[in-house]
């Protein structure tokens, strides 16, 4: 269709597989803290942070760019995500409206980025003329896209084993994001407008209906001082058996 040797995409005429049951898991507050302990000084620290503090996809954490990050406004614009096939990794946009959303930044995710910088920076400057310059907040040690089956099985499970954690996928620290504030007693529709689920009209309604809510940046900071510091025991209550 792109080359206009076909008027239509067939593939829109095969039906869709149902969907599944699968449903996800995510760490109660005390295990989310193992897993960031256990993560300290590793290279990858900050992603893990990151994705604890914006519960942000693996596809879109592995594709943020620099000029997606507006210092200015404590905020970042979730604009594009990687994505592996047959190892290739392909650089595109999110394929829901909805996905294309600001994430406010609380201090401690600004501070994670900004140590970002000043490691890329390092990283750069070892690679030398190897280094490719995509623009990426958490490239490989040359700049290119991290590949994610060899990050999940070299870095993360590893990590989490020694953290002596639940076993999850990376993709439910997504879950864990949402779990934690819903623990702390946030509204389910402001965690659906912060990971990118609530339904729009137009994205540009959705950008400025989210940044002017004050409740997002606030359920982020208390989520902020929960992984920050020893959870209390009314969440850590919450959280039993979990």
């Amino acid at each position: 269709m792109r080359l206009e040797f076909i008027a239509r995409n067939p593939a829109e005429l095969v039906p869709l597989p149902a969907k599944s049951d699968f449903e996800g898991a995510a760490w109660a507050p005390d295990e989310a803290m193992r897993s960031l302990a256990a993560c300290a000084g590793h290279r990858l620290e900050n992603l893990f942070v990151l994705a604890l503090l914006t519960g942000m996809r693996e596809g879109e954490l592995l594709g943020l760019r620099w000029a997606d990050i507006h210092w200015d406004a404590n905020m970042l614009m979730v604009l594009s995500n990687v994505v592996w096939v047959r190892g290739t990794a392909h650089h595109g946009t999110p394929k829901r409206e909805r996905s294309k959303r600001p994430v406010p930044l609380v201090p401690w995710a600004v501070e994670v980025l900004r140590r970002q910088q000043v490691q890329q920076a390092a990283e750069r400057q070892q690679a030398g003329g190897e280094w490719h310059d995509l623009d990426l907040v958490f490239p490989n040690n040359v700049g290119n896209p991290i590949n994610t089956s060899t990050f999940r099985t070299r870095v993360f499970h590893p990590l989490m084993k020694a953290a002596n954690v639940p076993a999850i996928r990376f993709q439910d620290i997504r879950g864990t994001t949402a779990t934690l504030l819903a623990f702390l007693g946030v509204d389910e529709a402001i965690i659906q407008k912060l990971l990118g689920h609530a339904a729009v009209q137009t994205t540009r309604r959705h950008y400025i209906h989210l940044l002017d809510d004050p409740r997002v940046r606030e359920a982020l900071e208390r989520l902020q001082g929960t992984l920050a510091t020893p959870a209390s025991a009314a969440v850590a209550a919450a959280a039993g058996g979990r």
